[in-house]
């Protein structure tokens, strides 16, 4: 962003807000990343009063996302963070340790075929987190719009209460990489996660219309509320 600061400081912008119409420079871009991730957590559930929230790992999201968690339950005694490990390819345990602050348990735990929620549930968690970025989840409910699976975007809660959070699903994922880069975070070469052509076709359209990503998660939204 040669030639333009920052909208709250003077520094250089490395980024500009297609959406937000604001130039930033990478402290405060990462700072704003954190505040609507709050906000995100918050208005999906929160972290819960129990001791223990599980996380699934994978996507460039992951990293950042363990980042963001350790800053937001750092002053609460006890907790721990039980990462649903579905395969072997991701060192997750040192790189959790490397990001989280020591008094932060880490537990991590296969899955296999089992279901996420109710290892999480056999492990004591009522949360479970997933780094999905902005692209990713707005391809999800645009899969199940395409492939009428209705049930993939109400996905009424469960019945013992486990509430699945998704506190990066508005962050695009350029903005996710220059939050990597700018906390030192280990670089993640995975690839965005779902349908790969409609993660094309909504790239293609998001250059020239940047607020349909977030209209299909406001489409999400409205009908979820819709739903007794």
């Amino acid at each position: 962003m040669q030639g333009k600061s920052c909208f709250r400081c003077s520094e250089p912008s490395v980024l500009y807000q297609q959406y937000s119409g604001r130039y930033l420079c990478a402290k405060h871009l990462s700072e704003d990343i954190i505040t609507r991730a709050k906000r995100t957590i918050r208005l999906q559930g929160g972290i819960g009063k129990k001791n223990k929230i599980a996380l699934i790992p994978g996507g460039p999201g992951f990293l950042p996302l363990l980042a963001i968690l350790g800053l937001i339950i750092d002053q609460r005694p006890g907790m721990e963070i039980v990462i649903l490990q579905s395969g072997n390819d991701v060192d997750t345990g040192s790189a959790a340790c490397h990001i989280l602050p020591e008094m932060i348990q880490i537990s991590i735990v296969p899955v296999k075929q089992k279901s996420c929620i109710k290892v999480a549930e056999h492990y004591g968690a009522d949360r479970i987190f997933c780094s999905s970025c902005l692209e990713e989840a707005a391809a999800d409910v645009l899969s199940c719009v395409l492939s009428g699976n209705i049930s993939g975007i109400i996905q009424k809660p469960d019945d013992n209460g486990m509430v699945i959070i998704k506190p990066l699903c508005e962050i695009p994922h350029s903005e996710i990489a220059i939050f990597t880069r700018f906390f030192n975070l280990q670089s993640n070469d995975a690839g965005l996660s779902g349908n790969g052509d409609v993660l094309q076709f909504l790239s293609d359209l998001s250059r020239s219309h940047p607020s349909v990503p977030f209209s299909l998660l406001k489409y999400r939204d409205r009908l979820r509320d819709l739903v007794p």
